[in-house]
């Protein structure tokens, strides 16, 4: 099984039966060997996640169908780039809008904190 973080591929799914295929470092024809009839889409999940994937095209297969197709070929079991993430301009506008809230709130948590303080000192002063 592959490790990113968090993130450990699940036996028995698609992109992870994918990455255990994969993880020989072998070639394997998208004709056949992949668990999906849409191989191409499995191995942009795993770029996208950051692993390095050679494509052969018009390879000739030494599998089972014996034709020329694309192959595919993982370079390393660790990923080579970061996972490519994206925010809906909405998410980020709600996030940023979160964050200000926040730095207001720990502004005034502060100012609070301040007064409180300078009463605790004028009620615990006792002259006499």
């Amino acid at each position: 099984m592959g490790n990113l973080d968090n993130l450990t591929f699940v036996e028995g799914t698609k992109i992870g039966d994918t990455f255990t295929l994969l993880s020989d470092l072998q070639w394997h024809c998208g004709r056949h060997e992949f668990p999906s009839s849409q191989p191409a889409a499995l191995i942009r999940e795993l770029r996208n996640l950051g692993y390095d994937i050679e494509t052969g095209k018009n390879m000739e297969c030494e599998g089972s169908c014996q034709g020329k197709g694309t192959h595919w070929r993982l370079k390393s079991l660790e990923p080579a780039r970061p996972i490519k993430m994206h925010l809906p301009s909405s998410a980020q506008a709600l996030l940023s809008s979160r964050l200000e809230e926040l730095q207001k709130l720990e502004k005034r948590r502060e100012f609070l904190v301040s007064e409180i303080n300078k009463l605790v000192k004028a009620v615990s002063y006792n002259p006499g």
